[in-house]
């Protein structure tokens, strides 16, 4: 190997491509995460002095934010099973501003706080359904659980310290925090959970890592099954993280997908049968019929067979977008391609940016208020 070998592509979008062909595969990067190791640590051993925001540093320390808060906070919180059968009292505040459930803090014979969100059947299903599904997979996510309080049967979560909102600007995002965006986005697809606009996100923790709170819509869009940048829940309501998509197509924002590739295959790799048994659960929870519940085998099932190729196909399709409008694409877009392209991003920075703070939120705020005088209290 030449002493300029390893500089290659230094084009490309990160450090990690300089290793094209001798780096491991994605699949060997797999098993390594699982044994606790760092992937590729012998490749980057003399790379490490060039800065703390290229891609490999930045998987290292999310992956050292996330230990030091699973072993700091998450491993603190109280399970599903003592969620269920806790004593609580109403805290005498108003709860949270935001969502479309009305909601009510309550506390512990400690004084710990949780929030008791009101909500039907299959919202708190689906809510237990992502819970009990990323706790196998040792994912952060705030416990749940099912609670009938006086009338009212809703979700109860902890309260856990945040420090912070997600920035709707994705420019405004720290290396680290693109990187936890990127590595959530299998497991929200995997649940077919598109209700991840900006308002499901607070920043925990003194690296300010962004975590989704509310899965309520899990299972919700597995009609989707093609994987774009563009997949969203509705017309006005858009993942964030497409903003995120588009700013790197349009070569604002360097990102790498390895780590988003990894969790890919991670996700896949859950047990079949674990997956099937937490959908059974869903289906008793629910009383739904037969049918549902092989049509909800089948639907998960070939989803999450699917999750690896779909990933780096979409991985594949960014940089293909990128490499275009850079004008160093080996086979360019159309035009209608592009113009395509140009009016959904448009879309979406209109229904992101504009449609949700100053529509949607004051709708929801409304439907809210609506829902807790036609409710009765807890």
């Amino acid at each position: 190997m030449g002493l300029l070998d390893p500089l290659k592509g230094v084009c490309r979008d990160s450090v990690v491509s300089w290793f094209d062909d001798s780096r491991p595969s994605l699949n060997d990067a797999v098993a390594s995460e699982g044994r606790g190791e760092w992937p590729f640590a012998s490749a980057w051993v003399n790379l490490r002095h060039l800065s703390r925001s290229s891609h490999p540093f930045v998987r290292i320390e999310l992956r050292r934010a996330t230990r030091a808060l699973r072993r700091e906070l998450f491993e603190t919180l109280p399970s599903e099973h003592e969620l269920e059968r806790m004593p609580l009292e109403p805290v005498d505040a108003a709860g949270p501003a935001a969502g479309s459930r009305p909601q009510q803090l309550l506390r512990d014979e400690v004084g710990r706080r949780y929030m008791f969100k009101q909500a039907p059947p299959d919202m708190i299903a689906a809510e237990l359904f992502a819970w009990r599904v990323r706790a196998l997979a040792e994912r952060l996510h705030v416990p749940t659980a099912r609670r009938t309080l006086g009338q009212v049967t809703g979700m109860l979560q902890p309260m856990i310290p945040v420090v912070g909102a997600l920035e709707r600007d994705p420019q405004r995002w720290s290396p680290l925090q693109c990187e936890a965006m990127l590595h959530d986005h299998p497991w929200e697809w995997l649940f077919a959970n598109l209700d991840t606009h900006v308002d499901q996100y607070v920043l925990v923790g003194e690296d300010a890592v962004p975590l989704n709170i509310d899965w309520d819509h899990s299972l919700l869009d597995l009609d989707q099954t093609a994987l774009t940048r563009f997949n969203r829940r509705s017309a006005t309501v858009a993942p964030i993280r497409n903003l995120l998509y588009a700013h790197y197509v349009q070569d604002r924002v360097p990102l790498d997908f390895m780590g988003m590739q990894l969790q890919a295959r991670k996700a896949a790799e859950l047990p079949d049968g674990a997956i099937v048994e937490l959908l059974d659960r869903y289906v008793d929870e629910l009383g739904l019929p037969d049918a549902r519940r092989l049509a909800l085998h089948d639907q998960v099932l070939r989803r999450k067979a699917s999750l690896a190729d779909d990933f780096d196909a979409l991985v594949e399709s960014l940089r293909h977008e990128r490499d275009d409008v850079r004008g160093v694409a080996g086979r360019r877009r159309a035009p209608l391609a592009r113009m395509a392209s140009h009016a959904r991003d448009a879309w979406q920075r209109l229904a992101i940016e504009v449609l949700h703070p100053l529509v949607l939120r004051p709708v929801l705020r409304g439907y809210r208020s609506l829902l807790r005088l036609r409710s009765p209290r807890a």
